[in-house]
């Protein structure tokens, strides 16, 4: 049995028919669980890192929500003076306030961030994080995860956004870091914080920008003092439970008109703010009521296990007199209550609640309006939320009346399809073409072509289309929270349907925001549940869309796994084509982790499935990836004469995105077989088919290798303007990495145009555009271009070798293996060229791992060979290389070259001493003399060399000037052989000089 199958678990029954826990949570990751036990629903995560991070601004005090805020003058003047930026200079950038639950921490951090903002300290921006740090469920928001929110929150565009965490956190801290040097501060709020760990790495860096925490507990935070927050003093108290019940019921007297009845309700609700607020509403709801009743019924409602709950003053007594009040006055609102409970998210929109409630959104508003009022709700970000504390009191809570409309798992059941149809119907928004099914530019009902009314109609429907697609992309932002942890619930639910179309539809939502870590969650999710459905097709598709997601982040191993399961679903249900497209996938990837032989086996298997099925479209796309296998081995001939099959057959089926990608990959194969003109040729046509048939991603890559290749060979006006149009191509796409890509193009061709420093400062800049977009992996790539174009054109081994290096750092954060192992490859030999031979040695080795980690054991064997011819000297110094500093390979002269190098000048110039005495041409050795001092082992030299000698051997033999121009032939000869020991400085050397010198070295 696979570790798969072992792992998956099925759960008992949570005693409601159809409702079973099948989700494995070891090879899927975190699940939610449900359960029914004595009537309740309850509900918890398994792994309480999950949480959904909720990111909001931070409005000023003139556009915040109105609220009731009492006292607290010493702590806002306190605060204030902290996030001050004409404060103490050197002042830790994070203020944090720490109180038990309900004190009001959060209501003051808002308070004060509010008035900050307001005096126009934060101009970079202010915002406030949600990290659920006491979650009744014992979820909490992993620091990692809230990194993609707060760039898009700090005005970072949804394209920008990277892919992955640690990409995303390298992007936040240099998008601070830029805000400080411009000047524009930033202000964030972190709220509800369990532990230092949780929010270290959210603190700024630089000293302009300032952090509030709020926290239950201590924290260990590098130079930062807590601010205290207990409840309020009893006149603040009995202030604000005034003020609050005036807000409600204007003028109502009975707190000032009884005092010592309105001290008694205050000290039973422990002075603590969220309790006061419900006390007043009770009373604003009863006016009938006295504050000596209220204050008799919670003396009742407390009991001595309550009174105190880790420390805090608990809300117990005052929310279940609360909750009786509430059945007895408005059971429809309180029926409601509990079921807020069932939404996996941290709020829960109108519509929602109306779909957990099984009521129209018109009954179900003033109820929650209700629940407000009563201080168990409140308003934020569009969402009805509540305390954690009122959660954890609201757990468990049941209504006596309707057993059907109040039964958990048909309201969760509700909700989760209440999820799923939004998300399709707000996906379709993104999708769909203004003017409908038509599409753009086609003739309207009404109205000739072309004429004005068709001009107007069509402006009207684009007008229309943009605001549906604005507001599809609001309501996911606004929703992404409920819609990220309803996938999991519907899973672990039974909803096996439901939880594969949720999920598809938000990866395809997912994909347009650049969101790989979410995705991957998802398919995951996605896999399991399309497995309990017994639906071959729809498992096989969404173990291909894991398999596709984790080839994006290199992880071609798991890629690898997820498409070799697909091919054994296809293949037990009798799926011919499935089988094929699976066996082409599973090669596709086998062939990203190196392992080639396997990857010819699935590849040619594939081809040999679709053609025996008549499916010429997958017959030619496994073709190209034959053709790409074949040129991995050197075989270019066999791999073009492929890709030209393949090409055919993506012709004959009208396939002119196959056609495009196939002529790109045509062309990278002739130009590695040396074959340049014919790959120019290639790239041509591939970008004219792919504009043509509005395929801009791989017209933007044909043009970025047409960019490249023609910069190789000098075509300097053709190579800039295919690299321009590549690069516009992928920033109207919104693609990053292609954009990089299509930099990384201008370097290569300003150095064969013979602009070395503009060269290097071009992949510099390009370097530089990844790091501030915080995009770690095209950071590498342009790392490790930047290392080649130093060391073949500038001459700077330094800079080289610290760029190398660089990309490997880089390469180890993300866990690329592969990439670390090609970079360990490159730096070695780096350094062996800079005779820094023990490090070269260890980084050889370490070479040598990576490739036996990847499978790739050919190219460790060469590495291992290579390193056995390594120079070993005793107690061996390494001699440090300054990063700019302009080192080359040094001169290697033999006895006989020395003997040349070191006699013949010498010589030169006394033959011009007798030459002059003997009225001979004492000029011509003179001049010649001093070409041997500033021009040996140059090819200039050499001719002029040889020449002269030939000469004077055949104007002067016989006499003493035939002996001199043997002479200066030995002199030209070794000046000759000399220069052909080493590449030019600019690295522009022949294949014959290349091939000589890499067989001296042996480099890896």
């Amino acid at each position: 049995m696979s570790e798969k199958r072992r792992g998956r678990r099925q759960a008992r029954s949570t005693g409601v028919s159809g409702v079973f826990n099948t989700v494995n949570a070891t090879v899927y990751g975190p699940v939610v669980q449900i359960g029914v036990a004595n009537g309740p629903v309850t509900i918890h995560s398994t792994d309480p890192r999950e949480a959904v991070p909720v990111v909001r601004p931070v409005p000023g005090t003139d556009l915040a929500a109105p609220e009731v805020f009492v006292g607290r003058t010493r702590e806002i003047e306190h605060l204030l003076a902290r996030l001050d930026p004409e404060g103490e200079s050197g002042a830790a950038t994070a203020a944090v306030v720490a109180g038990m639950g309900g004190v009001g921490k959060t209501a003051l951090a808002l308070r004060v961030s509010a008035t900050a903002v307001t005096r126009g300290w934060f101009a970079g921006g202010a915002v406030m994080v949600d990290l659920h740090g006491y979650h009744p469920d014992g979820g909490h928001v992993r620091t990692a995860a809230a990194f993609g929110p707060l760039l898009a929150a700090l005005g970072v565009s949804r394209e920008r956004v990277p892919a992955t965490e640690p990409e995303q956190a390298a992007a936040y801290h240099h998008l601070l870091d830029a805000l400080a040097s411009q000047g524009r501060r930033v202000l964030l709020v972190l709220d509800n914080v369990s532990s230092g760990d949780q929010v270290r790495d959210f603190l700024p860096r630089s000293a302009a920008h300032r952090a509030v925490v709020t926290t239950r507990d201590t924290l260990t935070l590098p130079s930062v003092r807590a601010l205290e927050l207990d409840v309020p003093e009893p006149g603040e108290a009995g202030e604000m439970l005034e003020r609050i019940l005036h807000g409600r019921s204007p003028g109502d007297p009975r707190v000032g008109r009884e005092p010592a009845e309105a001290t008694r309700v205050i000290e039973a609700c422990g002075r603590l703010p969220l309790a006061l607020g419900i006390a007043a509403a009770m009373l604003a709801d009863d006016q009938a009521l006295t504050l000596a009743e209220l204050a008799d019924e919670l003396d009742r409602s407390a009991t001595r296990e309550e009174v105190l709950r880790h420390g805090e003053p608990s809300i117990a007594p005052v929310f279940d007199l609360s909750w009786r009040r509430l059945q007895a006055r408005d059971p429809s609102a309180a029926r409601v209550l509990p079921l807020l409970v069932l939404n996996p998210g941290p709020g829960t929109s109108t519509e929602a609640a109306a779909a957990l409630a099984d009521e129209p959104v018109p009954v179900v508003r003033p109820r929650l309006r209700r629940l407000r009022q009563a201080h168990l709700l409140y308003r934020a970000d569009g969402h009805w939320q509540m305390h954690d504390l009122i959660r954890s009191r609201v757990r468990g809570r049941t209504v006596p009346g309707n057993a059907e409309e109040s039964d958990p798992q048909a309201a969760l059941s509700r909700l989760l399809h209440h999820y799923g149809h939004t998300a399709t119907a707000m996906a379709g928004r993104l999708t769909e073409q203004p003017g409908g099914q038509g599409g753009p530019g086609e003739p309207g009902a009404a109205g000739e072509p072309g004429g004005a009314g068709e001009s107007a109609g069509r402006g009207i429907a684009e007008d229309a289309y943009a605001a549906d697609r604005a507001k599809a992309w609001e309501w996911f932002a606004r929703e992404r929270p409920n819609l990220l942890a309803a996938v999991p619930m519907a899973a672990v639910s039974g909803h096996h349907r439901l939880t594969v179309d949720l999920a598809e539809t938000l990866l395809g939502v997912l994909d347009t925001a650049h969101d790989t870590l979410a995705q991957t969650a998802m398919a995951r999710y996605a896999v399991d549940a399309a497995a309990q459905l017994g639906d071959a097709e729809v498992h096989a598709g969404t173990l291909h869309r894991l398999g596709s997601l984790y080839t994006a982040s290199g992880r071609h191993d798991r890629a690898a796994t997820a498409h070799r399961e697909a091919l054994r679903v296809c293949r037990a249900a009798g799926d011919r084509k499935g089988e094929g497209a699976a066996s082409h996938l599973l090669g596709a990837s086998l062939l990203d982790a190196g392992r080639l032989a396997k990857a010819f086996t699935a590849v040619r298997q594939a081809a040999h499935i679709h053609r025996a099925i008549g499916h010429r479209e997958g017959e030619a796309r496994a073709l190209g990836t034959l053709a790409r296998i074949h040129c991995r081995t050197k075989r270019y001939d066999t791999a073009v004469g492929v890709h030209r099959q393949a090409i055919g057959m993506h012709q004959d089926a009208g396939d002119t995105r196959g056609e495009g990608a196939e002529l790109n990959s045509l062309g990278l194969t002739l130009w590695l077989a040396g074959r340049k003109e014919e790959a120019i040729v290639a790239y041509r046509r591939s970008a004219d088919v792919s504009r043509t048939a509005g395929h801009h991603a791989a017209k933007a890559a044909a043009l970025r290798n047409l960019a490249m290749h023609t910069g190789w060979l000098g075509r300097t006006e053709e190579a800039l303007a295919a690299q321009q149009e590549a690069l516009e191509t992928c920033r109207s796409l919104g693609d990053v990495a292609g954009e990089s890509a299509a930099l990384s193009a201008l370097p290569v061709i300003l150095s064969r145009a013979m602009e070395p420093r503009a060269a290097v400062a071009a992949q510099r800049r390009s370097v530089e555009a990844c790091r501030v977009a915080g995009h770690r992996r095209d950071e590498g790539l342009a790392l490790s271009q930047l290392g080649q174009v130093l060391a073949m054109t500038a001459g700077n081994l330094g800079g080289a070798i610290d760029a190398h290096r660089r990309a490997v750092d880089i390469w180890r954060d993300l866990a690329d293996r592969d990439a670390e192992a090609t970079e360990l490859k490159v730096l070695a030999g780096r350094l062996a060229e800079a005779e820094r031979n023990g490090a070269a040695r260890r980084t050889g080795e370490e070479a040598v791992a990576a490739l036996n980690d990847t499978g790739r054991y050919a190219e460790a064997v060469a590495i291992e060979e290579w390193l056995a011819t390594l120079p070993v000297a005793d107690h061996e110094t390494e001699r440090a290389v300054p990063p700019d500093a302009p080192t080359h390979m040094p001169r290697v002269y033999t006895t006989p070259k020395g003997c040349i190098g070191g006699c013949l000048p010498f010589s030169a110039t006394v033959g011009a001493v007798v030459a002059h005495f003997l009225d001979g041409p004492w000029w011509l050795v003179t001049i010649l003399t001093v070409l041997a001092a500033f021009g040996w082992g140059t090819c200039l030299t050499s001719l002029v060399f040889l020449s002269a000698g030939v000469f004077m051997v055949c104007a002067a033999w016989g006499t003493w000037w035939s002996a001199a121009g043997l002479a200066l032939l030995l002199f030209g000869a070794g000046s000759l052989v000399t220069g052909t020991t080493e590449a030019e400085p600019d690295g522009r050397e022949s294949d014959r000089d290349r091939q000589r010198r890499q067989r001296r070295q042996r480099r890896p």
